[in-house]
C-alpha cells in the first residue's frame, strides 16, 4: 500500500488562479481494477491518474477496494488522497475501511456481501460540508430493476441517501457520523449525481429527476445540512435510463444524456439558476442510432457540450440558437480492439467504444470505455470548435485494467456569483491610497472579509500585503488593480491613480482643486493648494436628480480623505465651494 507522503505527491496538482481558489479536491483519479492470483490470494491493482504540474502521470495503486461503475473520490484542499467509493463502502487514503461505513445502500447489497461495486453510473458524490473544515457528505443511491412506461426494464434509483463523514476523526483516518439518511424517498432516474456551488460561492445545489418524469428535485448543502429547496415541473417528461448528467464549469448549464431505449434517446438541455436553483429553458436533443452507452461533459468555457454516445462523441454549441442544428460530429470509433491480456483468454480482444466523460483539471476531457480495458479517450482542446477540439482515441494507456469506472466530480473550483443578489460571502475589492510625492500609502477597504490579497501597481510590481507602500520610479498614471480573496470567491479593483512630485498650481502659484480617484471604489482625496487659509472648503454630492446627499466641510491648501461608503454604486454629481465660489464641479462615478 502507498504510503501518505507518495499520495501526498501524487495529490500536487497546479490550482486555480486566486489564493483562496486553489481547490485541489479532484487531484487524484482512481479506477478500476485489475484482478489475479497473488500467493493464492485475491489482489487488486488500480491506476491512478495525477495531474501534477498540468502534465498527466498514471500510476500504479495496489487496494483491496474493487472499483465498478459507480467511482468517487476527494483530496483535501492540500492536495491530499482523504478517501474513496465503490458506492458499497468508503476506504481511507491507507485503503482501510473507514469506520461505521460498510454496508451504504445496504438494502441493495444481496446477501450482504462486498461485491465487486455499485453498478450506477454516478451513484456516489462528495462534496465538502461547508464551513466544517475535515467533514465531508456523500450522496449515494439505492438501485432498482423497473418496469418504463414503455413495459421494459430499466434502471431507477430508490431512494437518495446522505452519508456524513468526518476526517478528523480517529486520529485522521476518519468515521462516518451518518449513513444511508433519506433525503429523498421518491423513485428517481438512476445515478446521474452532480452538482455546482451556490451563488454564494459557499453551498451546494444537487438536482435529482424523478423516474420516468418532469418533476426535479434541488437539494440545497448548506452549513445547517441538506434540505429539498425545490420541486419542479418542467418541460416534457425526462425519460430514465442508463446515461450521465453535468453542470457547466460557469453552472449555468444543467445537461443530461439518458438511454431509455426504444428510440427514445436523448440528451436534456437546461439553464440553470445558482441562486434559486430553478431550471428552465429545456432542450432535447434526439440522438439516433442503437446505442448502448452515453456519457456527457462541457468544456472549461461552459460553450461546448460533448455527448459520447457509444460510436460517436458529439459536440453541441451551447451559444447556438437551435442546439440540434449545432452538432458536429468530432469523433467516430475507429474500430481499434484492445488484446485480452488475462491467461487463458490471449487472441481474445475488446471494443474501446465511448462510454462515460470527465472534465479533468488539466481542462481535457477524458472519457472511458464499456468493456475493461486500460484505454482512455481524451479531448484535449474541448474549448474549441470540430475537429479542432482534437480527439484521440485510445490514446491513454492506464497501468492496470479499468473496470468501466471513472470517477465522479463536480467543478469545485466554481465560485461566488460576482453582481448576483444572493453573492451575500464572495469579498467586493477597494481601496484607498495617501499621496506622497512617488511614494504612495494603499488603504484595502474591501468589504466581506477578504483573506488574500493581490497589488499590481501597474509598474511591473506587486504586493500580497494588505496595505502596502509603493515606491514608483517616476511621475505619471498608473492602472492599480488589488484582487481580494476568500473561501467563497474573489473580485479585482482597477483604478487609474496619478503619481506627481508636485501638481501645477503648487508649481505655477496657481488655485488648484482636485478630487481623485475618479472613478472611484468609496475612498477618494480631496487636494487643494492656493486657496484663502481662513475659509473652510466645503465638498458637496448630489445625485442625478439634484438631491443633496452629503456635505461635508475641510481644511483649505491640505490633502483631505473624503468617504462614499454610505452611497450605492452609481454617478453623481458634486460641488467644491468655499466662501459661496464654486471652485470645481463634475460628475462622480462610484464603482
Amino acid at each position: 500500500m502507498p504510503t501518505r507522503s507518495l499520495l501526498t505527491t501524487l495529490c500536487l496538482l497546479l490550482g486555480a488562479m486566486g489564493t483562496q481558489a486553489q481547490e485541489k479536491l479532484d487531484n487524484i483519479w482512481l479506477f478500476g481494477n485489475d484482478t489475479g492470483p497473488e500467493d493464492s490470494i485475491l489482489h487488486f491493482g488500480g491506476s491512478v491518474m495525477d495531474f501534477n504540474d498540468d502534465t498527466l502521470q498514471l500510476y500504479k495503486h495496489d487496494r483491496d477496494m474493487p472499483i465498478d461503475v459507480t467511482n468517487a473520490s476527494i483530496c483535501d484542499r492540500s492536495g491530499d488522497l482523504l478517501f474513496y467509493t465503490n458506492g458499497i463502502y468508503l476506504a481511507n487514503w491507507q485503503g482501510d475501511t473507514i469506520e461505521n461505513s460498510f454496508g451504504l445502500n445496504v438494502p441493495w447489497l444481496f446477501g450482504g456481501e462486498i461485491t465487486d461495486g455499485q453498478r450506477s453510473v454516478q451513484g456516489a458524490l462528495i462534496l465538502p460540508y461547508p464551513d466544517r473544515e475535515g467533514e465531508y457528505m456523500l450522496f449515494h443511491q439505492g438501485r432498482d430493476l423497473l418496469f418504463s412506461p414503455s413495459g421494459s426494464f430499466t434502471i431507477g434509483g430508490c431512494p437518495t441517501f446522505y452519508s456524513h463523514i468526518d476526517m478528523n476523526a480517529n486520529n485522521g483516518l476518519g468515521t462516518v457520523v451518518e449513513k444511508n439518511v433519506t433525503i429523498v424517498s421518491d423513485t428517481l432516474g438512476a445515478g446521474k449525481l452532480t452538482a455546482t456551488r451556490h451563488a454564494n460561492g459557499r453551498d451546494w445545489w444537487i438536482i435529482l429527476s424523478e423516474f420516468f418524469s418532469n418533476k426535479f428535485y434541488s437539494l440545497l448543502l448548506t452549513p445547517e445540512g441538506v434540505s429539498i429547496v425545490n420541486e419542479q415541473i418542467i418541460g416534457e417528461p425526462l425519460l430514465s435510463g442508463l446515461g450521465q448528467a453535468c453542470f457547466s464549469p460557469d453552472g449555468e448549464i444543467y445537461a443530461r444524456v439518458t438511454l431509455p431505449g426504444g428510440n427514445n434517446d436523448a440528451a436534456y438541455i437546461y439553464d440553470f439558476d445558482r441562486a434559486t436553483g430553478q431550471l428552465s429553458n429545456q432542450r432535447i436533443i434526439p440522438l439516433e442510432g442503437d446505442l448502448v452507452s452515453a456519457g456527457i461533459a462541457i468544456s472549461p468555457n461552459s460553450r461546448y457540450c460533448y455527448i459520447s454516445a457509444y460510436l460517436n462523441i458529439l459536440q453541441v454549441d451551447l451559444l447556438a440558437d437551435d442546439l440540434y442544428e449545432s452538432i458536429d460530429t468530432v469523433a467516430t470509433y475507429d474500430g481499434y480492439e484492445e488484446p485480452i491480456t488475462i491467461p487463458g483468454l490471449e487472441g481474445l480482444s475488446l471494443a474501446t467504444v465511448f462510454f462515460m466523460a470527465q472534465l479533468a483539471p488539466n481542462g481535457k476531457i477524458y472519457l472511458n470505455t464499456t468493456n475493461e480495458v486500460r484505454s482512455l479517450h481524451v479531448i484535449n482542446q474541448p474549448n474549441l470548435p470540430g475537429d479542432s477540439c482534437d480527439v484521440q482515441q485510445h490514446a491513454i494507456q492506464l497501468p492496470t485494467l479499468n473496470a468501466f469506472s471513472l470517477p465522479n466530480f463536480p467543478n469545485y473550483k466554481l465560485r461566488n456569483l460576482v453582481g448576483s443578489p444572493a453573492d451575500t460571502l464572495g469579498p467586493i475589492a477597494a481601496y484607498g491610497f495617501t499621496p506622497g510625492g512617488l511614494t504612495l500609502s494603499f488603504e484595502d477597504e474591501s468589504l466581506k472579509s477578504p483573506t488574500a490579497w493581490q497589488w499590481d501597481f501597474g509598474d511591473g510590481g506587486s504586493s500580497t500585503q494588505q496595505n502596502p507602500v509603493h515606491e514608483y520610479a517616476q511621475e505619471g498614471e498608473y492602472e492599480v488593480c488589488l484582487s481580494v480573496s476568500n473561501l467563497y470567491g474573489a473580485d479585482t479593483l482597477c483604478q487609474m491613480v496619478q503619481v506627481q512630485l508636485t501638481s501645477v498650481g503648487e508649481e505655477e502659484g496657481q488655485v488648484l482643486v482636485e478630487l481623485f480617484p475618479n472613478p472611484s471604489a468609496g475612498a477618494l482625496w480631496l487636494k487643494t493648494v492656493g486657496l484663502p487659509a481662513a475659509t473652510p472648503v466645503l465638498v458637496e454630492l448630489y445625485n442625478l436628480s439634484g438631491q443633496l446627499l452629503q456635505r461635508q466641510a475641510y481644511l483649505p491648501n491640505t490633502t483631505e480623505r473624503l468617504s462614499l461608503k454610505e452611497q450605492p454604486q452609481g454617478t453623481y454629481f458634486y460641488r467644491v465651494v468655499q466662501a459661496g465660489e464654486v471652485l470645481s464641479s463634475g460628475k462622480l462615478i462610484k464603482q
